[in-house]
């Protein structure tokens, strides 16, 4: 085991190493780096070969975000917050997808995920100044990147392409900076706040710059970090000002402490779904490993990183149980620390053996669900994007599904309306306050993201002229849906009812007491 490891990198200890300037690195070879960057390409179209011959959105990538770019500019599109942040990668994708025709505007959002996943591949591969000293240990890092905690739905989405990116920072954060010509130095910058802008996650990588600067006094450690603050800061302001639901992100059920565990210290030696005890052993397994890694203070950055990004993605994610969305990046940052472990010759051989033997056992392991574990994200029997812009063109007040569709574990919440004649019939008949009886009136089901598919009961609110109060009913299926038409989008609920008369009203908050508002003269 240890001549395999030190094979993979020609290094000095690492404390020194780390400290180094990037001119003394050996020489990567580009061409085995190039190969497996087209490998990492490779996989990703043999993984799914039906998602590049027929591209299609996911989720709320479609019924949201290419739903809102739809029916707006670009521009409005580019700065628009969803869910409380602010996600400039995704707003771009399904901005450029709006202009093309509706048929071909997956791919669009297919092309600029697959990208996403690749830079980050190629960023691992080629980026310089981190313990990667040789061709090996980049590409065995890439592997860690490619099969480790790679779960279905970040696969090939706009919207979860973000939890890939604070890899790339993380990576940034760590390296030397000594050295930086200003090429690079706008590179790193820019990057830096681009990735930022459009992942909250990458966001809380800003310790890790400030700790660096105060142990290596590199001038460029505190800038990088300053700008990410920024950035963070503006996408907190976002959070702090968003008045659409979150109250599904912040709020701990029965599951929560369990799952904790899980993700925090089962997962990432074993990032894959298992059952107790496999659990419990895998998971009292990480503390002794990070303590005794931790006693070393080049393995200090990479500890903290895997923390704060496990525990706060977790503690925000939807009812606050977590996902292995949530945890990739966590886990990838760890089995990068198992890599440098197994690497540093500095260590004693059983440490750099059990590190080793970690990570060879979770990229064995990804790699043998790589296939198997994508079954449950993607299905033949689903119809294919394709098909339902046919059926739309037939009869354009038509809904058009995205996936998953996947009967009764969904329902069929993932679909929308490409022509929005709802709103454009509201706003024909301007604002005029609606006529509703005292009596309590039930609407159509209101699509509410964080949500689902819920039933809106309102009755007439003692604590104002034109406001309504009710509850959010159960969540309903696909044969419970009621005819009536509608749409939320900006907070505005605009439907006809079943007397033909349009309502246009503002929804004000959601939980489950609520007040909406009808937007008068």
């Amino acid at each position: 085991m240890d001549r395999v490891w030190e094979r993979c990198a020609s290094i000095r200890p690492m404390r020194q190493a780390e400290a180094s300037s990037t001119l003394d690195e050996p020489r990567a070879s580009k061409l085995w780096l190039g190969v497996a960057w087209l490998a990492c390409a490779s996989l990703i179209v043999l993984r799914d070969t039906a998602l590049v011959t027929s591209p299609r959105f996911w989720a709320e990538e479609g019924i949201v975000y290419f739903n809102f770019a739809n029916q707006h500019s670009f521009a409005e599109t580019l700065g628009f917050v969803h869910f409380g942040y602010l996600a400039l990668f995704a707003n771009i994708a399904v901005g450029l997808a709006a202009m093309v025709p509706a048929a071909t505007a997956p791919l669009v959002t297919l092309i600029a995920s697959a990208a996403g996943q690749l830079f980050v591949a190629g960023f691992v591969l080629f980026h310089q100044g981190t313990f990667l000293r040789s061709t090996a240990a980049r590409i065995c890092a890439v592997a860690v990147v490619t099969f480790v905690g790679m779960g279905g739905e970040l696969w090939l989405n706009t919207i979860n392409t973000s939890h890939h990116f604070p890899i790339v920072v993380f990576l940034v954060a760590i390296s030397d900076k000594a050295n930086l010509s200003r090429g690079r130095t706008a590179f790193a910058l820019g990057i830096v706040v681009f990735l930022g802008l459009s992942s909250v996650v990458a966001c809380l990588v800003t310790p890790l710059f400030l700790l660096r600067y105060l142990r290596e006094r590199q001038g460029m450690d505190l800038v990088l970090g300053g700008a990410l603050g920024l950035v963070g800061l503006v996408q907190l302001g976002l959070m702090a000002s968003y008045s659409a639901p979150l109250v599904t992100r912040f709020g701990a059920t029965d599951e929560t402490l369990g799952r904790f565990f899980y993700y925090l210290f089962t997962y990432p030696v074993l990032p894959i779904s298992g059952e107790a005890p496999l659990r419990l052993w895998a998971g009292l397994l990480t503390v002794p490993l990070m303590l005794v890694l931790g006693r070393k203070r080049e393995n200090q950055l990479f500890i903290l990183g895997f923390l704060i990004c496990t525990i706060a993605p977790f503690l925000g994610s939807i009812h606050m149980i977590g996902g292995v969305r949530y945890a990739y990046g966590a886990v990838v940052i760890f089995h990068l620390l198992m890599l440098r472990a197994a690497l540093d010759s500095g260590s004693s051989k059983l440490l750099r053996s059990a590190c080793g033997a970690a990570l060879a056992i979770a990229m064995v392991t990804g790699a043998a669900c790589y296939k198997s574990g994508w079954s449950s994200y993607s299905s033949p029997q689903w119809t294919t994007w394709a098909s339902e812009v046919e059926a739309w063109e037939a009869a354009p007040r038509s809904w058009v599904q995205v996936h998953p569709q996947a009967g009764g574990k969904f329902g069929n919440t993932w679909r929308f309306k490409l022509s929005p004649d709802e709103i454009r019939l509201a706003a024909e008949h301007g604002t005029a306050m609606a006529v509703v009886d005292e009596r309590q009136v039930l609407l159509p089901v209101v699509h509410v993201p964080t949500l689902g598919n819920m039933r809106l009961a309102l009755r007439r609110s003692e604590e104002g002229v034109g406001l309504w109060e009710g509850q959010l009913g159960e969540m309903v299926s696909e044969e419970e849906w009621p005819m009536a038409r509608f749409s939320l989008n900006l907070g505005q609920l605009a439907f006809v009812d079943d007397q033909g008369e349009v309502v246009h009203m503002r929804v004000a908050s959601i939980s489950e007491d609520f007040i909406v508002q009808v937007v008068g003269p």
